[in-house]
């Protein structure tokens, strides 16, 4: 019988290609399936039809949920499936493991990570078991003629039956012994002549065996320490991310705060300003007019003394009367002062409230 269909269960995603390339690589035109999980596993054989379940399961040990194990026995109970050969694919070794995986259904283990020498025999042992396990076709039925003899055939004496079944007996061990002889001669020169002719072949394949087993490896290796940090990366993300999530409210309630707060400060120190200002336009004012008579005093006071010059002269030309034009300067004089105040004042407390 040759294997056409093979199903891998395993939760590690490099395992799986690994094995599925090795399987390929060996040009058997099997047809390969994955499978995440060994419930994973069984769904796809409750998928199927009769005539097309997988002649192997290749069965990770340790595995979420449902084990290598207890998928087995799953797999064995259901009379549809009994017949598909499982082959449990694990670290462990030894023939205490291997005694456990037969009792619960397995037909034996390949090691991880494997070879592709170890994979085509445990595709021959299956081959094999299975091949042991076909009742045999070619077997001829027993007949009432063929179990009963003939009343035509002749009974052996009884005085000839014992030197007769002596000469077939020595007869069957010459020739057993003598074709054993011709074996063993054609086995020693068979091997003699592999060894001369594959020599040359076979140390080139050997090596690049060697060297694809050990890249396929360092990849399988390289692909799980990826699958592991970029896990690891993306939980510890999506914690920071939750962390911040949750933090938002938090944030909020601060800045609202932190607003209330400025406008409380802004409002008192504007009520303070307006306080100082109204207390302080009393005295602006009272300096700006102590300001203005200090500044303009002094100049009305050289115009009032031009002016009264000026009118003296004139008065002198055409003989008036100076009396009422020196009154006039006078009042001209603090109305002056006076104006010149005011505008200074506004002036100054315009400059405090700016």
């Amino acid at each position: 019988m040759n294997i056409k269909r093979v199903l891998i269960a395993d939760d590690s995603k490099s395992a799986r290609f690994s094995l599925r390339k090795k399987l390929q690589a060996l040009n058997l035109d099997i047809d390969v399936e994955l499978a995440e999980s060994a419930n994973e596993a069984l769904d796809q054989l409750k998928s199927k039809s009769p005539g097309c379940y997988p002649d192997i399961i290749f069965m990770d040990h340790y595995m979420p949920g449902m084990n290598g194990f207890e998928a087995t026995r799953s797999i064995k109970a259901n009379p549809q499936w009994s017949n598909i050969s499982i082959i449990m694919c694990t670290s462990q070794s030894g023939s205490d493991y291997l005694e456990e995986a037969k009792e619960h259904g397995a037909l034996g283990i390949l090691s991880k990570p494997s070879t592709q020498k170890e994979i085509m025999d445990a595709i021959d042992h299956v081959n094999t078991t299975q091949a042991e396990q076909r009742p045999r076709s070619n077997a001829a039925p027993l007949t009432a003629s063929s179990q009963q003899p003939s009343s035509q055939q002749a009974a052996p004496s009884k005085a000839s039956q014992p030197a007769e079944v002596q000469n077939s007996a020595l007869d069957e061990e010459r020739a057993k012994a003598l074709i054993r002889d011709h074996l063993s001669q054609f086995q020693s020169t068979l091997e003699g002549k592999l060894k001369s002719l594959l020599s040359p072949l076979v140390l080139p394949l050997v090596h690049n065996l060697i060297k694809e087993e050990s890249l396929s490896l360092i990849q399988s290796k390289l692909n799980e320490h990826v699958e592991q940090v970029n896990h690891s990366t993306h939980t510890e993300q999506l914690t920071k991310l939750e962390t911040s999530i949750d933090q938002l409210p938090e944030i909020e309630i601060k800045i609202r705060r932190l607003e209330e707060s400025l406008n409380r400060q802004a409002t008192e120190q504007e009520k303070q300003i307006k306080q100082s200002l109204e207390h302080l336009s009393p005295k602006i004012e009272e300096i700006a007019e102590k300001t203005a008579s200090k500044l303009i005093s002094p100049v009305v006071e050289q115009i009032a003394t031009e002016l009264e010059k000026g009118l003296h002269e004139i008065s002198n030309d055409v003989k008036l009367e100076i009396a009422p034009w020196q009154q006039s300067v006078k009042q001209a004089k603090k109305v002056a002062g006076a104006a010149i105040g005011i505008s200074l004042t506004s002036v100054v407390a315009l400059i405090f409230l700016l």
